[in-house]
């Protein structure tokens, strides 16, 4: 029978009160001959965990007591006459108000209640119901049926409730350091730190390391540290929080982390890139090898470059279980399951991790000490290895027992600056004795049209220059009626008088931290928010790598771009043919357009495109205008035949030749090119030009055409050998000599580049990398006869946090 019980009270169901009282003295039972009058169900659009739920449930109560119920769904028709069951399991969110229920819920917890006949279980997430249910299963469910003693219960998951599944086997908290070490926090052993800094952490300090492909770097255990620590086991978990910085390429991997087993061979190598995380398996012998991908997507402020999105700038908890006895993977981030759609299939099972390693390599944090691997680029924190495969709730145990971060992500950061800035509203923040000050957002200068020009401190107060106070006024609809104060010939007017004139109050902080800030009316800032205008004041402070010359001064727009379209600006290159400057851009790998300027520059005009071109640089050659880049038939990623494209206007850059594989249609072995807008050469009478390709082996190779021949006939061009690094240097400028030797300069990593030669066989010789003042970005390079240096326009590393940043201009040189 159905008996819910109450002190001196036994009810049959059509007879039970409402709970009222001492809720400890309620029963609620179901023999196992009434079971059978119930329906397991779960909702109609419910997940594959939350069915299985369901499904164990059933399970469960078929082997204890041999009855098999019925799993089904909550879908009802509308309009029709069917009516809900009385007797139903109700497992997770459900139509049958089960909202009142699960809304109560706290991360962590999940919930049992009955009522009337019916018994709600309820979690907080996927993970909690599933322990929920095992809960359920263990405690309610015996050989004589159902019994639950309470009419509700909410239960908070903790990690004791796990016993020692999640205390780890190997531990590193990177918070001390000693002579290039860190110390393990429950083994004796520690790990020897490469090519790294030490940075605040999720919890305490953490290591930095820096992505870069030219040498390892990582935190570097004993050989066999992991596979020794997890031995006779079938199952292993590792979890560690990381915080990328800007990744490049979606395509690019970092390598997050490298555990070998036995000999000299992975067992587990776990890479990281722009939108999702490669996970290596094999097993302890190497065998079996399994390649997964996990895709993911989490909010952060930094834009992805070239993928479908990035996951950089924010902190996440990254765990991976292995379990060689199921051949399963399982893959989390932030204690949430994230799927792959790569087979993983049986390759992996066999008995587990037995005996000791008998590798040479150690197992690495952050790099690979075996191979030439990018190491990761960002902050890696709290690394933790288990002697079990952790269970999906476990797994969401472990991510909430952190808390919150103690150092700010990149993505936290950035909404704190968001907040400052938002309390500051259209006031002003100065900075004393600084040309900088914060307005609207931005980082604007005291004199718009003299970076030298200040904010000073006159007599122990703040003053605005007279170009910083009209515009500050004219944006405020203010007029200034004070006097100035005259130094050297400038006008400046103090802060605080200025602020009665027009109304405003201010915080006053010249004598603490040199700052002033002018409220607007919309400004909600307070002299309490102390933290926020000493923030602010790093803004003001001018960086040695700020312009000295107002860019309005020095530059001229030629185009722009509608970004919110999707419209995006690259490969930009310059050219003088005859008396008229010509300009390409190519629009986000889509087509190229050209300007062009009658006055050297003042103005320009858009003269025409061409479709399905791009990194494409244009030149003049025999006063003829021309675009050589990549050309794809069918456009960017959507397939057709690939060729290097040469393209010829004769009216001014508005209309240009058609690219097909008999005219301007270069083909390199029918393999897709890469390239950067780079230089188009003239030596020894050929006409230069470089290309990569990734198909097979990653090659660099030289694109040639003598120059008397009709440079738009394709059997006219011919290609040296290629050059293969795996390193991969590219984008590279063909660069020719004095006397005539044509060499390939080439982007590689920050503050690096690669130098090759052709030599007269037509292969490319390695000359080897070289320092060169640039990120990990395009350059561009040119020989200049007249003062006989080679000048190279370049990206200075300005921020070492971020090697692909892109807003900097710098002229190099070299002897």
């Amino acid at each position: 029978m159905l008996i819910p019980t109450f002190v001196a009270c036994n009810k049959t169901p059509e007879d039970t009160p409402e709970t009222s009282g001492d809720e400890s003295s309620f029963e609620f039972k179901i023999s196992a001959s009434d079971l059978s009058k119930y329906k397991i169900i779960c909702a109609e659009k419910a997940n594959n965990r939350v069915i299985n739920c369901a499904l164990a449930i059933r399970d469960a109560i078929k082997q204890l007591t041999g009855i098999t119920l019925e799993c089904t769904d909550d879908f009802v028709k509308a309009e029709s006459a069917f009516t809900v069951g009385q007797y139903e399991i109700l497992v997770g969110d459900t139509n049958r108000s089960t909202e009142h229920i699960s809304s109560k819920l706290s991360s962590l917890e999940y919930s049992v209640a009955v009522e009337d006949e019916k018994i709600y279980i309820v979690g907080s997430s996927d993970s909690m119901l599933e322990y929920g249910i095992s809960k359920f299963i263990s405690m309610h469910i015996g050989e004589e049926g159902i019994v639950i003693n309470k009419k509700k219960e909410i239960n908070k998951v903790s990690m004791a409730d796990f016993d020692d599944k999640l205390m780890p086997v190997l531990s590193f908290d990177f918070n001390e350091f000693k002579d290039g070490n860190t110390s393990a926090t429950n083994a004796d052993m520690s790990a020897r730190l490469v090519n790294y800094d030490i940075e605040g952490g999720y919890k305490g300090n953490a290591v930095r390391f820096h992505g870069t492909p030219t040498k390892y770097g990582g935190a570097v255990l004993p050989n066999g540290a992991v596979y020794n620590a997890v031995s006779d086991t079938t199952a292993y978990t590792v979890s560690m929080w990381i915080m990328p910085y800007q990744s490049y390429h979606g395509s690019t991997l970092y390598r997050l982390l490298t555990l070998f087993g036995k000999g000299n061979n992975e067992m587990l190598i776990v890479e990281y890139s722009s939108p999702l995380i490669k996970v290596t398996a094999a097993k302890p012998d190497g065998s079996g090898k399994v390649e997964c991908s996990f895709p993911y997507a989490l909010e952060t402020a930094i834009p992805a470059f070239d993928a479908v999105n990035t996951n950089d700038g924010v902190w996440q908890l990254v765990t991976i279980t292995v379990d060689y006895a199921t051949g399963k993977i399982d893959f989390y981030i932030n204690g949430q399951t994230v799927a792959t759609n790569d087979k993983i299939g049986s390759n992996l099972v066999c008995d587990g991790i037995t005996g000791k390693s008998t590798t040479t390599y150690g197992d690495c944090i952050g790099g690979n000490t075996k191979g030439n691997s990018r190491s990761f680029n960002g902050v890696i924190d709290c690394f933790n290895v288990y002697n079990t495969a952790l269970s999906p709730s476990a797994v969401e145990v472990l991510y909430r027992s952190f808390g919150s971060s103690e150092t700010p992500s990149v993505t936290e950061d950035q909404a704190i600056l968001d907040g400052i800035v938002e309390k500051l509203g259209s006031g002003l923040a100065v900075l004393g004795n600084s040309a900088n000050t914060v307005y609207r957002g931005r980082v604007v200068k005291a004199d718009g049209t003299d970076y030298s020009v200040v904010n000073p401190i006159i007599s122990g107060k703040i003053h605005l220059s007279e170009n910083l106070a009209e515009r500050f006024a004219k944006d405020q609809n203010k007029k200034i009626t004070i006097n100035a104060v005259t130094v050297d010939g400038r006008k400046y007017y103090p802060a605080t008088e200025l602020c009665s004139n027009f109304g405003l109050q201010y915080i006053d902080f010249t004598a603490k931290n040199g700052m002033f800030v002018i409220l607007a009316s919309d400004s909600t800032m307070t002299d309490k928010d102390t933290q926020a205008i000493e923030r602010l004041s790093t803004y003001c402070t001018v960086k040695n790598y700020e312009p000295k010359i107002p860019v309005e001064q020095t530059r001229t727009v030629i185009a722009t771009s509608d970004t919110a379209a999707g419209d995006y600006t690259y490969s930009p290159s310059i050219v003088r043919c005859s008396n008229t400057l010509y300009a390409s851009r190519d629009i986000s790998c889509d087509r190229t357009e050209v300007f062009a300027s009658e006055d050297n520059g003042k103005t320009w005009e858009y003269r025409g495109q061409i479709k399905n071109l791009w990194w494409a640089t244009i030149f003049a050659h025999k006063d003829e205008l021309y675009l050589i880049g990549r050309y794809d038939t069918l456009g960017f990623g959507t397939g057709g035949d690939h060729y290097i494209g040469v393209t010829k206007s004769t009216d001014g850059g508005r209309t240009w030749t058609a690219i097909t594989a008999e005219q301007g249609g270069v083909s390199y072995n029918g393999y897709a090119v890469h390239c950067g807008p780079t230089p188009v050469i003239v030596a020894n009478g050929k006409i230069y030009r470089v290309f990569e390709s990734t198909k097979g082996e990653k090659r660099v190779f030289i694109a040639m055409c003598d120059v008397d021949a009709d440079l738009l006939n394709p059997e006219n061009w011919s290609f040296s050998n290629h050059y293969s690094n795996n390193s991969f240097p590219n984008e590279g400028n063909a660069v020719v000599t004095p006397d005539g030797n044509v060499y390939i300069l080439a982007r590689l990593g920050t503050e690096t580049a690669f130098l090759m030669r052709l030599l007269g066989n037509n292969n490319i010789a390695e000359v080897g990398r070289i320092n060169f003042p640039s990120t990990a970005n395009k350059f561009t390079c040119r020989y200049d006869a007249k003062t006989g240096k080679y000048l190279a326009i370049v990206c200075p590393l300005v921020d070492p946090d971020c090697p692909y940043q892109r807003n900097f201009s710098a002229l190099a040189v070299s002897d």
